[in-house]
């Protein structure tokens, strides 16, 4: 992985900062706000409307379209798992890299980053953005606030690179997602005779099962 040190040295100070979703993200911000800042990116923040967390925006070159290269900056919790390392500290295995947010999804924003350093000695001919949100692990919270503020910072780009993993595999597509609210009404009545009674949550069991045979 030699050919990959600066990448590496990147991610081992990415997963050093605990921006895990029920914690702020702020120290970790503020380290890639100056970086891209000092990489020649037009930076515009975004904070959280909690105000302990933010997002950023970033953009290298004019012009129209683009790359956008997408990004979150928040891992899932430690508490209750079995590390035999420190999550937090970068711990080279073999071709392993081992760390909370390795693979989900700091290791993209270090070869993001990366390439934003290259930048400045070889120009690329079209806007090379990156947007980086918070809380995407618990619903995709940051990127909700940030939404309406990409075209009007960035642009429209004409590729989008989100930086999930999927198995070091190209996706082109995504597979969905539909979410329904059910309202299951019972009757009241004395427990001692409840068979009598219509009960919400037996309404609501069938339910489940009726959508577990689809």
């Amino acid at each position: 992985m030699r050919q990959l040190t600066s990448e590496i040295e990147l991610l081992a100070r990415l997963v050093g900062f605990r921006s895990v979703t029920d914690g702020p993200n702020l120290d970790l911000v503020d380290w890639v706000q100056g970086y891209l800042a000092e990489a020649g990116f037009e930076v515009t923040r975004i904070p959280s409307a909690c105000g302990t967390k933010a997002g950023l925006l970033a953009r290298f070159g004019a012009g129209p379209g683009g790359v956008l290269l997408s990004s979150h900056a928040d891992v899932v919790p430690v508490v209750g798992q079995q590390w035999q390392s420190d999550p937090f500290t970068l711990l080279e295995q073999g071709d392993r890299l081992v760390g909370r947010g390795t693979t989900d999804m700091k290791g993209f924003l270090a070869c993001a980053l990366a390439l934003a350093g290259r930048l400045k000695s070889s120009p690329p001919k079209r806007p090379v953005m990156v947007a980086l949100s918070w809380d995407e692990e618990i619903g995709c919270r940051g990127i909700s606030e940030m939404i309406e503020h990409v075209i009007p910072v960035l642009g429209r780009p004409n590729l989008v690179i989100v930086g999930e993993p999927t198995g070091m595999r190209l996706c082109t597509g995504h597979k969905g997602k539909a979410s329904y609210r059910a309202t299951c009404r019972g009757e009241p009545g004395h427990s001692a005779m409840a068979p009598i009674y219509r009960n919400a949550l037996h309404l609501a069991a069938d339910l489940i099962q009726a959508l577990r045979r689809v």
